[in-house]
């Protein structure tokens, strides 16, 4: 994973714009305006970007996947992966209704 950087926008941009999320965190401005607590970091793959968070000495926390719906498993299992790969628990933070709903629609009783 990479740490996010202004010069980074135009490569997560078109990702976050597919997920069509509007939640605070789910925008390039409030990454920026942030990271300086809560370092941003991202990774980006054929139907999806990865981004997650980490205050210093802190767990990882991943904001939802920024794709398309369809592609939302494959982006879970990735970030399942990383997870393990890490030796971090597997947290999500910055969730709309809308995802949530999703998460416990299929994946009923994992997070």
């Amino acid at each position: 994973m990479k740490r996010f950087t202004i010069q980074d926008y135009h490569i997560l941009k078109p990702y976050i714009d597919i997920s069509d999320y509007h939640e605070y965190n789910s925008n390039i401005a409030t990454m920026l305006m942030w990271d300086f607590q809560y370092h941003v970091y991202y990774e980006v793959f054929e139907h999806f970007a990865l981004v997650y968070t980490q205050e210093e000495g802190d767990v990882i926390e991943w904001l939802p996947p920024y794709c398309a719906p369809q592609y939302r498993h494959e982006a879970l299992a990735k970030m399942k992966e990383y997870s393990i790969q890490l030796n971090t628990p597997f947290v999500f933070h910055s969730l709309n209704k809308e995802f949530k709903d999703w998460i416990i629609k299929h994946y009923p009783l994992q997070f």
